[in-house]
């Protein structure tokens, strides 16, 4: 009878179990971004290039549709989509009454609606009929406003009657000669007009920029400005304030790759041009001496406490093509080093990834005398001469060959799985390169992506991100990274040297600015992590030397969490699989995040973690105003729960406010607490809600060996640490009371 009473409970405890995880609401997160233009290269039009960042920022990712093919149908009934944001090039599109159709099916479905420029749906590019002004407006209607239908192109009388600061005048204020414009107006019982222009001569009035409970819109030009002579961008609108109030972003969680265990996160990584450069630095000069080991010596070897990826260029240290002993034995030395991570620049480092799309050696030939090689049967290639007559090959302006070595054909499966496995005979055994560091124009098509990821890589690089007096702007930081074709670029936190040196060809000091991006990217919100992302060459010149150095002590100077690059590249990736369950008001439970340990609560000053009820949730901490949640990379499917301050109780249980380390699988077993940690530098951390009193910190390292300290908790409950090692290797903390005496 016992049995049957325990089994009967069992099912109904499981029943209602699986009752709540079916009844848990996935908070939304995808938006379909759809774009009208000819040029296929995407990645250089203003979505991806301005909006998506304040989207990504804001936990949202963009999914991109050319407006020409079929409309994602099925996205009405998907509550994992968000809404739609489109950024038209002209105001006309393939079958716009169609869309317009299936865009309040969107709306009504609860769906956000979000134009930034021309409509696009006012006239069909197609042939198809034209919506008229009443079809538009039925739909612009739900929206919050309507379409009057006055176009204003000269503005010299035209002023500004209202501008609300919170919205507008971000980065740059709207005056002088404003933009031309339509007349739209608001429906005053839903849309809220943020920027009203109004005509001299006739005291017109229009809406140029507006949001409702349902979506928001942007009249083209008045959305960003765009400098006519260096073609530098800056907003008028707050991105961010804009898509906050439109998705109501404050209520959902979002990952976050800026902050690990509490802190900014820190990496370096560096690409292998310039391996063999010969160095001007003054004590090595005289000596030929390669940048490489400059780099190694001045640059690497003192900074123990900062970890650094190291992609030497396979054909660089490959004596079949470039290479030479010193290259090769200033690749052991770097590997030998325990904060170094191995990884690879490709082998034959390709400029323009899109030329060798569809390769073949007919289509490299005319190049050949670029990579000096004379006698084309050396390569390979008896026939090409004749071939290569009526073959037309085009490169990107930056670049007059495809790639930076050519001794052989271009091979595919050599630039990833075979450059891995070369580099790696110069590391100890047991390193691996786990990520290639994308080269040239770092713009891989998707079957590059799929051909790295297929040799097991990891990737990085791209993005550029600047914000300093030269580039004035959050328009060039960049997202996390772009998708495309079921593939994922994972683009670099920081621009490197390059964009600093006039493409290495003057002012090698410029690197030193890179502290102006980091400090513009922390203040007024963290939008970026620290990447301190350089090439080999900086060994070359004094100067560049040290703005690097200037870099690293600046970054040594910050309260940071140091990882590896292919450690943020997997944290990076957990940004576009993580899910989010709500389990009731305040509550969620996180899936699918991958090495995504940090969630963000924005505006949530006011709230903490219940960590009596949380699982699988190290800590957490506040900055800035908002809430950042550190989750247990030992648990799956962590749960927490969000409690206003001024409500909660005594807390019961101790939790981490910042780690300097990377920390998981936390244990608690009376006073005692448990955790595991890998980083680098001493693990200093803070705890709070800690016993007052005299404390104990033992760290078992790999080795057996036992390092320990002491320190007191005061009246608040704050317990600083320092675990006086590195923890290159995974070292067990305990945390105990100090025995009596």
């Amino acid at each position: 009878m016992l049995r049957i009473l325990i089994a009967i409970l069992i099912s109904v405890v499981a029943s209602a179990q699986l009752m709540a995880v079916a009844g848990a609401a996935e908070a939304p997160r995808r938006v379909l971004a759809f774009y009208n233009f000819d040029d296929d290269e995407l990645r250089f039009h203003r979505l991806p290039t301005l909006i998506q960042m304040p989207f990504n920022h804001l936990g949202l990712k963009l999914e991109y549709h050319d407006i020409a093919n079929p409309l994602p149908l099925d996205a009405v009934d998907d509550p994992t989509i968000a809404g739609v944001v489109t950024w038209f090039d002209t105001g006309a599109i393939p079958r716009p009454t169609e869309f317009i159709v299936w865009a309040e099916r969107m709306v009504d479905a609860g769906k956000k609606f979000v134009s930034l420029g021309d409509l696009g749906f006012l006239a069909a590019s197609d042939g198809s009929p034209n919506p008229s002004r009443e079809r538009v407006n039925r739909f612009l209607e739900r929206l919050g406003f309507r379409i009057k239908g006055e176009w204003t192109n000269v503005t010299f009388d035209s002023r500004i009657r209202y501008r609300d600061p919170e919205m507008v005048d971000f980065e740059r204020p709207m005056g002088g000669k404003l933009p031309p414009y339509e007349k739209y107006e608001v429906v005053r019982d839903l849309g809220t007009s943020h920027m009203q222009v109004f005509r001299g001569q006739d005291k017109s009035i229009s809406d140029v920029v507006i949001t409702s409970p349902r979506g928001g819109f942007v009249e083209n030009g008045w959305a960003y400005y765009r400098d006519p002579v260096f073609f530098r961008t800056q907003w008028f609108i707050n991105p961010f304030a804009f898509i906050r109030k439109v998705f109501a972003t404050d209520s959902l969680p979002k990952p976050d790759t800026t902050t690990l265990s509490g802190r900014r996160i820190y990496f370096s990584h560096i690409d292998g041009d310039g391996w063999r450069n010969v160095s001007l630095v003054k004590g090595y000069r005289k000596d030929g001496i390669y940048s490489g080991r400059v780099i190694l010596e001045r640059a690497i070897a003192p900074y123990p406490d900062l970890p650094i990826t190291v992609g030497p260029i396979a054909a660089d240290l490959d004596p079949a093509w470039s290479g030479d002993d010193e290259a090769q034995q200033i690749a052991r030395e770097i590997f030998a080093l325990p904060q170094v991570e191995v990884s690879h620049h490709t082998y034959s480092h390709p400029f323009e990834w899109g030329f060798f799309e569809d390769y073949t050696k007919a289509k490299e030939a005319p190049f050949l005398r670029l990579y000096r090689i004379n006698d084309e049967a050396q390569w390979g290639a008896e026939l090409l001469r004749s071939d290569a007559a009526t073959t037309t090959a085009s490169l990107a302006d930056a670049y007059d060959q495809p790639r930076g070595f050519g001794s052989k054909p271009f091979d595919l499966p050599l630039e990833f799985g075979g450059a891995s496995r070369y580099v790696e005979q110069f590391a100890p055994k047991g390193k691996k390169a786990n990520i290639v560091l994308w080269s040239g124009n770092t713009s891989p098509t998707p079957q590059m992506i799929r051909a790295s990821r297929e040799a097991g890589l990891l990737n990085l690089n791209g993005g550029d991100s600047r914000f300093d007096p030269e580039y004035p702007s959050v328009t060039f930081v960049p997202p996390v990274g772009r998708t495309f074709d079921g593939e994922i670029q994972i683009f670099a936190v920081n621009s490197n040297e390059n964009t600093y040196t006039d493409l290495w060809s003057g002012r090698y000091f410029g690197f030193q600015d890179l502290i102006l991006t980091l400090k513009n990217t922390e203040n007024p919100r963290r939008l970026k992590g620290i990447n301190v992302y350089y090439h080999m060459y900086s060994g070359e010149r004094p100067a560049a030397l040290q703005a690097l150095i200037k870099n690293l002590e600046f970054a040594r100077s910050q309260l940071i969490a140091p990882i590896s690059a292919s450690h943020y590249a997997q944290l990076a990736e957990g940004f576009y699989t993580t899910r989010f369950e709500s389990m009731g008001p305040g509550r969620w439970r996180v899936l699918d995040r991958g090495r995504m340990q940090t969630i963000r609560h924005d505006n949530a000053d006011d709230r903490m973690v219940d960590m009596a009820t949380a699982k699988g949730v190290l800590g957490y901490m506040h900055h800035q105003g908002n809430l950042y949640v550190a989750l247990d990379e030992a648990i799956a499917a962590p749960e927490y729960r969000l409690i206003a301050k001024d409500a909660a109780p005594k807390a019961t249980v101790p939790s981490l406010v910042d780690a300097r380390w990377h920390l998981w699988d936390l244990r608690r077993d009376g006073e005692e607490i448990r955790v595991r940690g890998l980083g680098y530098g001493h693990g200093i951390m803070r705890w709070r809600d800690m016993t007052p009193g005299r404390w104990l910190v033992e760290g078992r390292q790999s080795d057996g060996s036992i390092v320990s300290n002491t320190a007191t908790v005061g009246r608040d409950g704050i317990f600083l640490i320092d675990v006086p090692t590195h923890a290159y290797d995974m070292v067990e903390i305990l945390i105990r009371p100090a025995a009596a005496g």
